[in-house]
């Protein structure tokens, strides 16, 4: 990938990686490791229970990953950061920083419609 042109379009890029950083970091965050005090097959319960948390974790992983992959692209085009690109990439980046939630919410209530539809 190209460099982003223009110290303006550079810092938008830095700036949206870091809040890309940070969502896809709260995505593991939000797995609770079993214990000290399981072991053994109740360890294996246990991770077995969390499989619906990995499974939403992999799923947004990805999604965030391709707005990543999206973004980057879209920013090689850019010559220059004016208001409106800021703007729209303020609430692109919103729509991003939400992200962690609705996974979260998925991995604990995987059979509540309300859950499935967010």
């Amino acid at each position: 990938m190209e460099q982003p042109e223009g110290p303006a379009v550079a810092r938008v890029a830095a700036f949206s990686d870091g809040v890309f950083a940070i969502a896809i970091t709260l995505l593991v965050i939000e797995i609770a490791v079993p214990g000290k005090e399981i072991e053994g097959e109740r360890l294996t319960e246990a991770l077995e229970d969390l499989l619906p948390q990995f499974f939403s974790f992999v799923f947004s992983f990805m999604v965030i990953g391709r707005c990543w992959i999206a973004h980057h692209l879209m920013l090689d085009h850019a010559r220059q950061a004016n208001a409106t690109l800021l703007w729209l990439k303020l609430m692109f980046l919103l729509c991003v920083a939400f992200l962690p939630f609705p996974p979260a919410l998925l991995g604990e209530h995987l059979d509540e419609a309300s859950a499935v539809a967010l």
